[in-house]
C-alpha cells in the first residue's frame, strides 16, 4: 500500500498523514511506502525531518520526486522550477548523510535528483493503463489520448514529442515513472558509478550536469523573437 504526503499542503495533513501510518503498521501492515511530492515552501529540514520520522516509524520505503507541473492545477504557484529542484535535493542529502533514509530508488535517478545526470525520460517503462486504455505518453501527461493496447503504445506513440527539452509541458518534470528506468538502464551499463553512488551519495556541490537541448522555441519575454536554450528556458516567468 502507498500513502500520498501532501508536501505542499498543512502541516496538520502531514501530521494525519503519519497517524495513518502508525496505525497502519500497528496493525500488521506490511510492504508499506510513502510517495513525497515537492514544490515550492519546502525546505530540506522540513524535508529531511519527514524522511527521519517514517524511517523511525518503520516505513519500508519512500518515493521522492519535485511535484509535476499539472498544466491542469488551479495554483500553478506551488510548483517548483528545474534548478531550484536540484539545490533542493542537494540540500536535502547533505542534510541526510548518515541517516540510512529509506527511499526506494535506485542510487542514480537520486543523483538525477541533485542535479548530477543529463537523462531523457523513459516514459515506457512505466506505463499507465486505466479503463481508457493505455495513457500517452505516461500518466502525468493527461490530454495526450489513450492506445488500446501496450503494442499500440509503443509503436504507435510520437515519442520524439516528449519528454524534457521537447515538449514545453514536460519542461520542468523530474518525475521518477519518466526518469527511473532511465537510470536503471545507466546503472546496467554503469555499474561501478552505480556502486560509488551508492556509497558515497549523489554530488551535492559543483556544478550541475548540462541540460538537454531544446527542440521548441519559446518567446522571449517583451519580444517576437524566439529562444532556443537548454535549462529552465522552457518556464520563463512572465
Amino acid at each position: 500500500p502507498k500513502l500520498c504526503n501532501p508536501a505542499g499542503g498543512q502541516k496538520r495533513r502531514g501530521g494525519d498523514h503519519q497517524a495513518a501510518q502508525r496505525r497502519a503498521l500497528h496493525d500488521g501492515l506490511r510492504g508499506m511506502a510513502s510517495l513525497l511530492g515537492l514544490g515550492k515552501g519546502k525546505s530540506a529540514a522540513e524535508v529531511a525531518k519527514f524522511l527521519d520520522d517514517v524511517k523511525a516509524l518503520g516505513v519500508e520505503g519512500v518515493t521522492i520526486s519535485p511535484g509535476f507541473s499539472y498544466e491542469h492545477a488551479p495554483r500553478q504557484d506551488f510548483f517548483i522550477q528545474r534548478d531550484a529542484s536540484k539545490q533542493l535535493f542537494r540540500n536535502i542529502f547533505r542534510l541526510g548523510k548518515g541517516h540510512g533514509w529509506r527511499l526506494n530508488h535506485s542510487s542514480l535517478f537520486l543523483n538525477f535528483l541533485a542535479g548530477n545526470e543529463s537523462y531523457r525520460c523513459t516514459p515506457w517503462g512505466n506505463p499507465t493503463r486505466n479503463v481508457f486504455g493505455w495513457q500517452r505518453p505516461c500518466y502525468l501527461l493527461v490530454d495526450e489520448g489513450y492506445a488500446p493496447t501496450f503494442k499500440a503504445l509503443l509503436e504507435e506513440t510520437d515519442w520524439k514529442l516528449y519528454g524534457t527539452g521537447n515538449n514545453p509541458k514536460c519542461a520542468n518534470c523530474m518525475a521518477h515513472c519518466g526518469y527511473e528506468t532511465t537510470a536503471v538502464n545507466d546503472t546496467i551499463n554503469h555499474p561501478l558509478k552505480a556502486v560509488r553512488v551508492f556509497l558515497r551519495g549523489p554530488r551535492t556541490e559543483g556544478a550541475f550536469a548540462p541540460e538537454l537541448p531544446m527542440t521548441y522555441s519559446v518567446p522571449r519575454t517583451g519580444s517576437d523573437d524566439a529562444k532556443k536554450s537548454p535549462g529552465n528556458a522552457a518556464s520563463l516567468e512572465a
